[in-house]
């Protein structure tokens, strides 16, 4: 018996379900962002599984309509005519009564793109023509494409929530990688509006950026007119008054002036209230500043602290800091009961057969010698301090 398809209606569970959802949490949200708490669901939500409620008419090749159970074979396409199914499903045994059918078929190749249904029926050979698969109303408000406009005064046009252990809320990825292109873009048009805005609610990261390859884990710009404003500028939050700026890190801070090597004035600054520059890094190394605090003696590279010595001793002191002795300066000091912070004696002194003082020696890369005269009475404590110019 030749079978003949006359009509086919699909009904896709999965994309109904998906955003009658979303679009009730979006209408439930209309908190402030900081000051949204939102908590779990008491049950957990089950995902949607992927299926696609099947209904036809099937008649013979008379078109009278079929009755009894049939064996079908449903296949998912995403080409008209030809290709291979990217999904299937064969029933034993479904019913067909006055012509009607019912089935119900799983397909996780449905991801918004255009598809096409062929059927089977028993031992004859595919339907022709295919049957398009036609998404719901709302559906297409999510294909591939589609763009969603309203106007919700503070709450979202999608939200998105996952619940889930170590889940993510939102994945999105540019694949080519042959052109510019991008994961994600906000835009603001609004002067005071942010084009991007994350919080974490946790105590957590609000943002974490990360380039694999040393490439830019985060570029702070605008565009080549500098007249339009060129300059990649990170601020305290403007909305708090008392709002500091904090780099936090591991290991070290570098700050690379003339990177791209086209010449321009390139200066680290840091400017008062007034705009006024208080201290100067140029590209070339030169350093200038205002003020007397900033220009204070640096910390030495080494400090031994007050060390106590005896008469007629030797200290070795360990330093380890490497480089080369010729850029070492070294600063040396006693202190006694007597006499206090003094360089009294300082290098040793002698008077007939008596000897004062105490003075370093032997200094290497990795530590110096203190030795303290016989009869010194002034330099009962030492202190070694060397700094490292290069």
């Amino acid at each position: 018996m030749k079978a003949k398809q006359i009509a086919i209606q699909f009904i896709f569970l999965c994309l109904g379900i998906f955003v009658a959802t979303a679009t009730n949490l979006a209408l439930a949200s209309n908190l402030e962002p900081q000051r949204e708490a939102r908590v779990a669901p008491a049950v957990p939500l089950d995902d949607v599984d992927p299926v696609l409620s099947i209904q036809g008419f099937l008649t013979n090749a008379s078109g009278a309509p079929l009755n009894g159970s049939y064996n079908m074979t449903f296949r998912i396409y995403d080409i008209s005519a030809g290709g291979t199914a990217l999904c299937s499903a064969s029933l034993a045994g479904v019913q067909v009564t006055n012509g009607q059918f019912g089935a119900t078929i799983y397909c996780y190749a449905v991801e918004g793109q255009q598809l096409w249904l062929g059927i089977t029926v028993g031992a004859d050979p595919e339907m022709t023509p295919r049957q398009p698969i036609r998404p719901t109303a709302y559906a297409l408000s999510l294909r591939p494409g589609a763009v969603i406009s309203s106007t919700l005064g503070s709450n979202p046009i999608l939200h998105i929530e996952n619940w889930g252990n170590s889940g993510r809320g939102l994945r999105s990825y540019a694949m080519d990688t042959d052109t510019v292109n991008y994961g994600i873009v906000g835009a603001s048009a609004s002067a005071t509006g942010y084009a991007g805005y994350f919080y974490n609610s946790g105590g957590g990261t609000g943002l974490w950026t990360r380039s694999i390859d040393n490439g830019n884990d985060l570029i702070l710009g605008g565009n080549a007119d500098s007249t339009q404003g060129d300059d990649g500028i990170l601020s305290s939050d403007p909305t708090y008054a008392s709002s500091d700026l904090i780099l936090r890190t591991n290991d070290g801070i570098r700050v690379e002036l003339d990177h791209d090597g086209n010449g321009e004035d390139a200066d680290f600054e840091i400017n008062n209230k007034d705009s006024t520059v208080i201290f100067n890094v140029d590209e070339s190394g030169d350093v200038s500043y205002t003020g007397a605090l900033i220009g204070a003696y640096p910390r030495p590279a080494y400090d031994s602290g007050w060390r106590a010595i005896g008469t007629n001793a030797t200290l070795p002191l360990s330093h380890a800091l490497g480089g080369a002795v010729d850029d070492y300066v070294v600063d040396f000091i006693c202190k006694s009961v007597s006499d206090g912070v003094n360089s009294w004696g300082t290098g040793g002194d002698w008077n007939w057969e008596e000897y004062y003082g105490a003075y370093w020696y032997n200094l290497t890369t990795s530590s110096v010698t203190v030795k303290r005269m016989n009869h010194d009475v002034s330099c009962s404590q030492v202190r070694i301090r060397i700094w490292v110019y290069k």
